[in-house]
Order: structure tokens, then C-alpha cells, then sequence
């Protein structure tokens, strides 16, 4: 071959190898790269809705109930505004159809039915006050929900309600309207 054309007996000994020059480099000199390997982090955020809390209330409520006295009342008012978004509306559909006498009397026991809807308006008001004074959370709450920051306040529990707590406080204070109307 090629290797005993050039005379050398150390060029004997080695087969010929090809070697291909990469841009601007020659072909005897080595290309030294360096690759950095990064940890890819992924975390999964939790989200619940009203009713998903009361039944992670094992879970969610041990953290929740040992963060502070403010943290507390949040909840306890939040976990009762949950239960009265169930039981109200069923009552009020049972006052509008389970009511017996006359009509004057179905009205004013209709009324006493339809006050009772203030009381989750009452219960979000004096939630949204509690969150003006503020609180530390008891664990890091920032691993969990993506929507608590580093401590509680009304910014959090702002951005911490949903769509259904709109609307179902326009549908009490709806309802409690009509009951001053009557």
C-alpha cells in the first residue's frame, strides 16, 4: 500500500487512516469541543377548584391550618362560602317550590329564603378584609400553587379566585336583591 511507498518503517506498521480536515483546522490537529449537561427541573403544579378543597381537606388543610391565625379564618370562611354555594341554592329552589299557603304567604316565606344569601356575600367581604392584614405561610407554598407567592395577601387571595366565585357571588347578590323586593 501506501504506507510502504514512503519508505518510513514506523508508517509500515500503521494502516492509513483517513483523516478529513474540518473548516479553517488542518488535518493533523484535534478538534476539542465541551458539552455542558444542564438538570432539567419539572415541577407540576397543583390547581383545585372550591369543592376539589374540601375533599383534599387532609391534605391542603394541614398546611393551611397550621400557617397562622389569618390564614385560618381565610379558610374556615372559604370552606363555609364552598358549603353555602350548595346548600342555598337548594334551599332557595325548595323555598320557591316547597312553600305551601297563600300566595301572600309563600312570598314572605320566600323572603326569609332569599335574605339568607347575603351571608356569602358577607363571609367573601370580611374574607377579602382578613387578606388586607396578611399572613407568612407555615410551608413552601410556592412548590405547590402557582398562584401564592411568598406570603398571604389580598394580592393572593385576588389572584387565587376563579370564575366561579364571580359568578356565584353575582348569583347571591342577585337573589338576595330580589328578596328585598319582595
Amino acid at each position: 500500500g501506501v504506507a510502504a511507498a514512503t519508505g518510513s518503517p514506523q508508517a509500515a506498521a500503521e494502516p492509513q487512516r483517513n483523516v478529513e480536515s474540518v473548516e479553517g483546522e488542518s488535518a493533523g490537529e484535534e478538534l476539542i469541543t465541551a458539552y455542558k449537561a444542564k438538570k432539567k427541573i419539572h415541577r407540576d403544579y397543583e390547581s383545585t377548584s372550591g369543592i376539589g378543597a374540601v375533599v383534599k381537606l387532609g391534605s391542603i388543610g394541614s398546611k393551611v391550618f397550621g400557617s397562622g391565625v389569618i390564614l385560618i379564618l381565610t379558610g374556615i370562611i372559604l370552606i363555609v362560602y364552598t358549603l353555602l354555594c350548595i346548600a342555598l341554592p337548594v334551599y332557595t329552589l325548595y323555598g320557591i317550590y316547597g312553600s305551601k299557603g297563600d300566595p301572600d304567604a309563600r312570598a314572605l316565606a320566600l323572603k326569609k329564603v332569599l335574605r339568607l344569601n347575603w351571608l356569602p356575600v358577607i363571609l367573601f367581604v370580611l374574607a377579602g378584609i382578613i387578606s388586607f392584614v396578611g399572613a407568612g405561610y407555615g410551608f413552601n407554598a410556592e412548590n405547590y400553587f402557582t398562584s401564592l407567592g411568598s406570603s398571604y395577601s389580598v394580592a393572593v387571595f385576588a389572584s387565587s379566585l376563579s370564575w366561579g366565585v364571580f359568578v356565584s357571588m353575582a348569583a347571591f347578590v342577585l337573589l338576595a336583591a330580589k328578596g328585598i323586593e319582595i
